[in-house]
């Protein structure tokens, strides 16, 4: 008895963290498009690349911890048309 229901916890468990860093990855590449639209292909790239090479941000992009919770939504927060008004507002474009 105790061993499914350990089974069915760890298997929560992973689903969980799966569609935490699904959604993670998706609101990465969501900030990645609005800085393509903003600055181009090459910063976008240079973007994910630099997104890619940091260890913590792979590391942590499926643990259950509340600072990876507000990382995706973080990230989804400015999209193309946010930062397309932003930066022409303040004409750092």
């Amino acid at each position: 008895m105790w061993r499914s229901f350990d089974d069915s916890v760890l298997i929560i468990k992973i689903e969980v963290r799966a569609i935490l860093g699904l959604f993670n990855a998706f609101c990465i590449l969501s900030f990645r498009n609005g800085v393509a639209k903003t600055f181009g292909r090459t910063a976008a790239n240079w973007f994910v690349v630099l997104q890619a090479s940091q260890f913590h941000t792979m590391y942590y992009a499926s643990r259950t911890l509340p600072n990876f919770f507000a990382f995706g939504l973080s990230m989804s927060i400015p999209s193309p048309l946010s930062l397309n008004i932003y930066f022409k507002c303040y004409k750092l474009h």
